[in-house]
């Protein structure tokens, strides 16, 4: 139920497909805009049914909730 990011460098069209085919429910070939990354995660979180309240990655906590990074 977790959302899987990925963020690469690789723009081919093999690279995004073997990047969903481990799992990414997003792909995003870097640089991207911060904008697009922040819908995306809103997009993510709305489908998974308003259960997930927070995401983490690393030392960042986005909580969504409160609106916050």
């Amino acid at each position: 139920d977790t959302p899987v990011f990925m963020l690469s460098a690789r723009d081919s069209l093999d690279n995004k497909l073997e990047g969903f085919d481990a799992g990414s429910d997003v792909f995003l070939v870097k640089p991207f805009a911060m904008i697009e990354l922040v819908a995306r995660v809103q997009v993510l979180a709305k489908r998974k049914s308003g259960e997930v309240k927070r995401l983490t990655l690393a030392y960042l906590n986005l909580d969504l909730a409160k609106r916050s990074a």
